[in-house]
């Protein structure tokens, strides 16, 4: 009953504009800097999107695609990710992995827009086809940026290109898409669906043992395998 009572909250305020929920797929981050660029893919202009109104400039909260689960693998964000993915570099000492990252985001990218048809996701893969990242060395903030996250911005619109509707439809498309192929009960609804073999933790549990984040519903032993599938046996529904 707790998790149908969540679900229906979820959805009652997800039907809210002012509610500031994200809906399916995308979920808030923490961004710093976008990427204005031409319908050619030329940069433009590295905006500054952060709060100034304190001491210190911070971070913007906004809704992007939901972040791919990470742990020490290489896992491309898409259309926002920090300099290492996003521009190639950073200072953390190891070029070799800050490579493969950017090439990751970029064949990542290249994968989604082939059937998105969108003019601004097209122009993004221009950009990272004739980027360099040894470019980002002249940069004047290059010490702001390092680490950061970033966007991307078409010239000319106030909308980040992760917002724009054929971009989101491209995007949870290939959400829907990217599962087990295995249809199941949904344990919240009932409904036959998808299941997922992994959902991102969430964000802001209290919990009095300290961890910043957690899974509310999780199966991984032997004991909690319905009907002995073993193809299951890590499924987290929620």
């Amino acid at each position: 009953m707790i998790l149908q009572a969540l679900n229906s909250y979820y959805n009652r305020l997800s039907g809210d504009s002012d509610s500031g929920i994200a809906p399916y797929g995308f979920a808030p981050q923490k961004i710093s800097f976008a990427l204005i660029i031409s319908k050619e893919g030329k940069l433009i202009q590295i905006q500054d999107i952060r709060d100034n109104s304190g001491k210190k400039p911070r971070p913007i909260e906004r809704i992007v695609p939901e972040a791919a689960i990470k742990s020490v693998n290489i896992a491309p964000d898409f259309l926002w990710g920090n300099s290492s993915y996003v521009l190639g570099f950073d200072e953390k000492g190891k070029p070799s992995r800050t490579k493969k990252a950017f090439q990751a985001f970029r064949d990542y990218l290249e994968s989604l827009s082939q059937n998105a048809g969108d003019e601004g996701l097209t122009a993004v893969c221009l950009f990272l086809k004739s980027w360099k990242p040894e470019k980002a060395v002249a940069f004047k903030n290059r010490d702001d940026l390092i680490g950061k996250n970033l966007v991307f911005r078409l010239e000319g619109e106030k909308r980040f290109i992760h917002e724009r509707p054929l971009v989101r439809k491209a995007w949870i498309k290939f959400k829907e898409g990217n599962s087990t192929g295995c249809r199941r009960p949904c344990l919240i609804t009932g409904e036959s669906r998808n299941i997922s073999i992994l959902h991102n933790p969430i964000k802001g549990i209290y919990d009095p043992g300290g961890q910043a984040q957690k899974r509310i519903v999780s199966f991984n032993l032997d004991s909690f395998k319905s009907f002995n599938k073993g193809n299951l046996e890590k499924l987290l529904f929620f």
